[in-house]
């Protein structure tokens, strides 16, 4: 049965405060625990500067760790989080 279950997704950009961009992926199976897909890190050119996916272990030059980018994950994205799923008690669950 749970192999029938489809995740709720959203995309989320974040435009941060030296023109940079992340562009976050987050999945969730209810409208409690969000997950973190992967998060990409781009200059104001387009280039990309880092990534993190949870599915791959990639050992590339742009490979980040997540808590770079949760550690910067803005009130915007996270209000943007709880408007979605529609709940103030939202937690997003990373690892690190």
């Amino acid at each position: 049965m749970w192999e029938q279950v489809k995740p709720i997704t959203i995309e989320i950009k974040q435009i941060n405060d030296d023109s940079t961009y992340f562009i976050y992926s987050f999945y969730s199976f209810d409208s409690k625990l969000i997950k973190v897909d992967n998060v990409c890190h781009y200059d104001e050119k387009n280039i990309i500067l880092g990534c993190y996916s949870r599915l791959t272990e990639d050992d590339s030059e742009c490979k980040t760790k997540l808590n770079f980018f949760m550690e910067n994950l803005n009130n915007s994205t996270t209000n943007k989080l709880i408007q979605y799923f529609e709940n103030p008690k939202l937690y997003v669950e990373f690892y690190i």
